[in-house]
């Protein structure tokens, strides 16, 4: 509209009531390893319908993860997401039954098929198969090492920096090297700054900034959400307990910190001068 990008409410109603019938379809052909375990399964039929390339669709509208703009649009889609997931499990109560355990609360609670329907999964492995980015986590860098089976490495390039850099006229040789080495384009004279903003990367946001994106979207999930709360190697024991905090007060089901580089070997890391990588 007016030139500008604008999120497509309607094509993502249509999504999720395919995919929230989908998912429910999945309950009743799964299998499983023991008879109690498909029981408990049939007994509530909860399902988890989440979402992954959130980073992906900011940054082609043009809005910074870490702005009150970025919160504002998660708490909106995301409870478009979770309200016509709703209204599918009520009409599936209608066609199908409600799921054995349901009890109404209230005198004129209409059935329900499913107990829960939404939940923010991590995605890490089914987001680069996709090619997005992961879960509702910012990118973690603009180019990044994988570490995978075999002690084998993958380097990983954000596409939508690549093609920013060319529309733009700053794209080089130089400055891909560049960003290779350090995952980051914040040092780089000739990226422009609003090309900044935009591509912070996962340790470049705030910690607040993370708590804050996992906090509006658990306000409108279901279940729980799996978000990496970031933080720089040199994050100190109090800003861990700041983020926990935080996330106790926002009402967080649960957190998960990592400062980079605690441990010897991580999933992620950002490639260094001199490693070998397989393509």
């Amino acid at each position: 509209e007016d030139g500008s990008p604008q999120f497509n409410f309607a094509h993502l109603e249509e999504i999720v009531r395919i995919s929230a019938r989908f998912l429910d379809d999945v309950v009743t052909v799964n299998s499983f390893p023991t008879k109690e375990v498909k029981d408990a399964v049939d007994l509530t039929r909860k399902t988890g319908l989440g979402v992954m390339g959130w980073h992906d669709a900011l940054i082609q509208m043009g809005i910074e993860y870490d702005s009150d703009e970025a919160l504002a649009l998660g708490e909106t889609v995301m409870r478009a997401i979770t309200e016509v997931a709703r209204d599918v499990s009520l009409d599936l109560a209608k066609e199908r039954g409600h799921y054995p355990a349901w009890k109404p609360s209230s005198p004129n609670e209409p059935p329900i098929r499913n107990a829960t329907r939404t939940c923010i999964a991590p995605t890490g492995t089914i987001s680069a198969i996709a090619g997005a980015s992961s879960g509702i986590e910012p990118i973690f860098a603009l180019a990044f090492l994988k570490n995978v089976l075999d002690g084998k490495q993958l380097r990983e390039v954000n596409d939508h920096f690549l093609r920013i850099s060319h529309e733009r006229g700053f794209h080089s040789d130089e400055l891909m090297d560049q960003v290779a080495r350090t995952g980051s384009c914040q040092e780089i004279e000739q990226v422009p700054d609003d090309v900044k903003r935009l591509f912070r990367t996962a340790m470049e946001i705030d910690y607040r900034a993370h708590v804050k994106m996992q906090a509006v979207f658990q306000a409108e999930t279901d279940l729980a959400v799996s978000k990496t709360i970031n933080m720089r190697n040199d994050a100190t024991p109090k800003d861990v307990a700041n983020a926990y905090w935080m996330a106790h007060e926002n009402k967080c089901k649960g957190i998960t910190v990592y400062r980079d580089g605690s441990k010897p070997t991580q999933v992620l890391e950002i490639g260094r001068p001199g490693q070998q990588t397989a393509n």
